[in-house]
């Protein structure tokens, strides 16, 4: 006896997809709704700062202050005020995915990226240094400089100066003032002071085992200041990359300089003037070979500080703000330049990460141990009427079939579906079961789908079987606990020759294998498997692949009908 392909009795006659989705839906409506949950928040925002005393800026912003979802934000360029700084290849995007009626399976992403920032001359800004209350040392402040003997200071006027001035004393030094002439020396760099090819920040939410969980990440790359590339382990340890200026003392300018030359009175006017020149020209040499014998000494406050911080991450239990790369600059204290290169923020407060209950599997009643072959085709299904073979037989169609017993003695129609007309004939018997023969369709018919076959009693219909199959039983045998099922394969074969699964039914949901072979090069196969202990009946599968066509060597999956073995 052939048995039907398995349904439960208990479930609903919806097609199997909407059947799920309706359970889905009641369980929903049983279980708590997270619908008054709070939704993920997700935020970008690609570039914000301030730069000299222009108001802040902060052009670019998406998702602030709302429920997370899909948006974008960019722009090719950005070109901030006074024109020292500019930002290309600006974008910030939020998303949210998942089912957007399961939070537990909503992932919530914020996140910046910035393809090249340059940071131009300061220079040009036209910044008031104020060069008067920049604090020197006391080594930049002035210096006294020993002076050579009075012969070396007159040089070849010493002998006239000394018959017209007997006694005539002269300084051994000279204190110079240089305070003046320092801050002369303080001034901006004139290049491109700093360039970073690429930032990006990254931020993420989502559930993760009924709690919500977040994660971020961030990075820098490119870092050049006046040209010279930045080491990342320099970055990373947040340090300035430039701040202290040295001066460098044998720059200094002598007419800058206030160098108090001796006065010589008493001498002739033309006398007094090369007097005069001789010591300017000694006193300047003296002054100027100790000053470039003196080390570059440093400001005591920077007159350029860079720092580049690579960013920063601030965690809460609900929230993650991913803070991108960090730029400030300051001239003689003064900030100039305070940027942060993206930041992207997700919140998980009042998300509700609890999966749905999943819904009640009611397992069928296993069937009873008296069952029959007869009983098992309609144990899983809902339908009152089976038909559980149809197979060609010489050039008649053997039909066999199985209907509820309150059927028995009425006549089942059975119905040729490409033509929709009556094909054969039958009486149920007692125990439900029912067979007939009907002639064969013509041969380009009995081949086609529409060769197909359903039994009819009143409004109670059959599921259609077709009547060519790939894989077939042709007896079935039962005796001294053993089972006994030959069959065969139709051509083509697979190549090399496929293997054939043989299952036997546990339950209407479950099926358990029971052998695994391979048939002889024509299909054909004959296995002998123990029964199942303590069982009256048992419904058996096989299933196999096979190519469609000679020419098509794909190969596709074939069964046969349930068969159902009396085992008593």
């Amino acid at each position: 006896m052939r048995t039907p392909p398995r349904f439960s009795r208990r479930r609903s006659p919806l097609p199997a997809g909407l059947f799920i989705l309706s359970t889905a839906a009641a369980a929903a409506a049983l279980a708590p709704s997270n619908a008054a949950a709070a939704p993920f928040t997700c935020e970008a925002s690609v570039v914000s700062g301030t730069i000299a005393t222009a108001p802040a800026i902060e052009p670019l912003v998406t998702g602030r202050g709302e429920a997370c979802k899909t948006a974008s934000v960019g722009l090719p360029n950005l070109s901030a005020p006074l024109g020292i700084v500019a930002v290309n290849a600006l974008a910030g995007a939020t998303s949210l995915t998942g089912d957007p009626a399961r939070q537990d399976l909503q992932q919530a992403v914020a996140g910046t990226s910035i393809a090249d920032i340059k940071i131009g001359s300061l220079g040009g800004l036209g910044l008031p240094l104020p060069l008067d209350q920049i604090p020197l040392p006391a080594q930049l402040q002035s210096i006294t400089v020993p002076l050579p003997g009075a012969s070396t200071l007159l040089g070849p006027l010493a002998p006239t100066v000394g018959l017209l001035l007997p006694g005539l004393t002269l300084p051994t030094e000279v204190t110079v003032d240089l305070a003046g002439a320092v801050r002369q020396l303080v001034a901006l760099p004139t290049a491109d002071l700093l360039n970073v090819k690429a930032a990006v920040t990254l931020a993420g939410a989502s559930c993760l085992n009924g709690t919500a969980v977040t994660a971020g990440s961030g990075s820098l790359a490119g870092v050049s200041v006046l040209g010279n590339l930045i080491d990342a382990n320099a970055l990373a340890q947040g340090a300035p990359i430039l701040d202290t200026q040295m001066i460098d003392l044998s720059k200094l300018k002598l007419s800058d300089l206030d160098i108090q030359i001796p006065v010589v009175s008493g001498l002739l006017p033309g006398l007094t003037a090369q007097v005069t020149q001789q010591l300017t020209t000694v006193i300047d040499a003296t002054v100027a070979g100790a000053l470039a014998a003196l080390p570059p000494i440093a400001l005591p406050i920077d007159l350029l500080r860079v720092q580049v911080s690579p960013g920063s991450q601030v965690k809460t239990v609900t929230s993650l703000t991913q803070n991108g790369p960090g730029i400030k600059i300051s001239a003689l204290g003064q900030p100039v330049v305070d940027l942060q290169l993206g930041q992207s923020k997700v919140g998980t407060a009042g998300v509700d990460c609890t999966p749905p209950k999943p819904p009640v599997v009611v397992e069928p009643t296993p069937e009873p141990v008296q069952a029959t072959a007869a009983s098992t085709a309609l144990a899983c299904t809902t339908r009152r009427l089976v038909l559980t073979d149809v197979v060609k037989k010489g050039k008649k169609v053997r039909l066999l079939g199985v209907a509820d017993k309150r059927f028995a003695g009425q006549t089942v129609r059975i119905v040729f579906e490409a033509d929709g007309k009556t094909a054969a004939r039958a009486k149920v018997r007692s125990n439900g079961e029912f067979s007939t023969t009907a002639r064969t369709p013509s041969k380009k018919l009995r081949s086609s789908n529409k060769a197909r076959y359903r039994a009819q009693v009143g409004k109670e219909k059959s599921r259609n079987l077709k009547l060519e199959r790939r894989l077939i039983v042709d007896k079935v045998r039962a005796s001294n606990g053993r089972v006994r099922l030959i069959g065969r394969v139709t051509r083509p074969l697979g190549t090399p020759v496929q293997t054939i699964t043989l299952t036997r039914r546990i339950s209407c949901r479950r099926s358990e294998v029971v052998r695994r072979f391979k048939p002889d090069s024509k299909g054909r196969f004959s296995v002998l498997v123990k029964a199942p202990e303590n069982a009256t009946a048992q419904v058996y599968r096989f299933k196999t692949k096979v190519r469609k066509t000679r020419s098509n060597t794909k190969l596709f999956p074939t069964f046969t009908l349930p068969t159902g073995v009396d085992l008593t």
